[in-house]
């Protein structure tokens, strides 16, 4: 499996992710999580500390050369499959002290609380995205260990030991909702490249 390094330039990377429909059980599980041990507000993250638009980042990294048509068009192939998929959450967990900077400038530590994400096809499509736009368009990418997973908060250190001890055994299943991409420009947005319920439910 891969996973992207994640520049250490402040410029904004090129980003892929596969959006899911709302799940009330992750909401509840939110809500109790005391706003005292959110992070923060970052100056380098649009990222806000409860994550509410539930996706999983399938690449990053991606150049500003590569356009949008390039990626719709590697995409493409999978449309069907990602609808028909089965996503299943489970492992509630920490990927812990990571490094971010307050609005103030001053540095400070976060945790982030996240599902592992079962779906072979999301590992299938990083794979493939990965390997075709190093080799077709000269992309090149350092690869490690690819963790899919959905975020739920970004928290501050040991503060989510309950919630781990409390949902240590729960699994959620999740329905694809749409496949969006945002290129390295920094006034670009996230953009929709396929809607998956709109093109395959007719």
């Amino acid at each position: 499996m891969f996973d992207l390094k994640f520049s250490t330039s402040k410029a904004r990377q090129g980003y892929i992710g596969l959006y899911f429909e709302p799940s009330a059980i992750i909401e509840k599980l939110q809500e109790k999580i005391d706003p005292y041990h959110l992070r923060p507000t970052q100056i380098n993250s649009h990222a806000l500390p409860i994550q509410k638009n539930l996706h999983c980042s399938i690449l990053q990294n991606i150049h500003k050369n590569i356009s949008k048509e390039v990626i719709s068009t590697l995409c493409a192939a999978y449309i069907d499959k990602l609808y028909g998929a089965q996503y299943r959450l489970h492992h509630l967990s920490l990927f812990e002290n990571l490094e971010g900077t307050g609005t103030n400038g001053v540095p400070f530590h976060y945790d982030v609380l996240k599902f592992d994400l079962d779906a072979p096809i999301v590992l299938d499509l990083h794979e493939t995205l990965a390997l075709r736009l190093q080799e077709y368009h000269n992309h090149a990418f350092s690869f490690e260990n690819y963790h899919p997973h959905i975020t739920i908060a970004f928290v501050k250190p040991d503060s989510c030991g309950f919630l781990l001890e409390d949902y240590k055994d729960l699994e959620i299943n999740l329905r694809a909702k749409s496949l969006k991409y945002k290129c390295k420009d920094r006034k670009a947005t996230l953009e929709t490249l396929f809607d998956l319920q709109a093109t395959l439910s007719f």
